[in-house]
């Protein structure tokens, strides 16, 4: 067997394994994706929808795990400096998927008509827009230039700058946690 094979063999079965570990440390909550996932999938039977929201739930899972090795503690620490790199990845693609899942109950009328559930969707809207279309939320609504500051870091102001509608290389960058190994 070739050293490419070996090695694609390898990942896969890592990757495999982390979901296959993440479900099994929170059962509760895989049983309770399994759940939501046959009851959102039964409101459009005939479609992937229920093993699409299985998968993200199974994605939310891992999330939750390379969360908490993540996690400061006396006896762990986080040896790969890209580890927050590829949690912040994997959980865009969380964000969107999700995002999508709820849209799509919005737009055919499948979403229950509850307060909570609206603030939901708004909540994915606002998270979703700045990370897969690279501009602000409701910036249509924009009526004139907003003064903004670009920050990576909880604690960090950078320059302030003008975000125009109008501007084709307008684009914004929401503070996010960085992480200091």
């Amino acid at each position: 067997m070739s050293d490419h094979l070996k090695k694609g063999a390898i990942v896969s079965s890592l990757i495999q394994l982390a979901f296959q570990f993440s479900a099994s440390e929170m059962p509760e909550l895989h049983h309770t994706w399994i759940r939501v996932s046959f009851t959102i999938g039964g409101k459009l039977p005939d479609s992937l929808l229920a093993p699409t929201v299985q998968r993200l739930g199974e994605l939310d899972m891992v999330l939750r795990s390379m969360e908490n090795d993540a996690s400061p503690s006396p006896d762990s620490a986080l040896s790969d400096p890209y580890a927050m790199t590829h949690l912040a990845m994997f959980s865009e693609f969380w964000i969107g998927g999700v995002y999508e899942v709820l849209r799509l109950l919005e737009e055919r009328k499948l979403a229950p008509k509850t307060d909570a559930f609206r603030q939901l969707a708004d909540d994915f809207r606002l998270l979703r827009i700045p990370l897969e279309k690279h501009e602000i939320a409701s910036q249509g609504q924009l009526s004139a230039p907003l003064e903004m500051q670009r920050g990576l870091g909880p604690n960090s102001i950078g320059e302030p700058y003008f975000y125009s509608k109008q501007d084709s290389k307008r684009a914004h960058i929401s503070k996010r946690p960085v992480c200091t190994v």
